[in-house]
């Protein structure tokens, strides 16, 4: 009786584990769409115009600061 609890018990651990993995691989997945709505912003490097990123720092090529994106205009015709 006792191995057979044991297993009962292991084998609910486990169903709990994959449960929560299940559920948070589900709600990270969802992340993007939550922020479909907003605009991102980027930063460039001034001297390295190729490198980007998505939170403000330091490139990572020269060490000057990073700069925010501008968004490209469109001029009426």
């Amino acid at each position: 009786m006792r191995k057979n609890s044991r297993a009962i018990t292991v084998a609910i651990i486990m169903l709990i584990l994959f449960s929560g993995t299940v559920l948070f691989i589900s709600g990270c997945a969802n992340k993007p769409a939550q922020d479909a709505g907003k605009e991102k912003v980027m930063y460039h490097c001034p001297m390295h115009p190729t490198y980007t990123s998505d939170r403000p720092g330091d490139c990572p090529i020269c060490g000057m600061k990073l700069v925010k994106m501008e968004k490209a205009r469109e001029e009426p015709a």
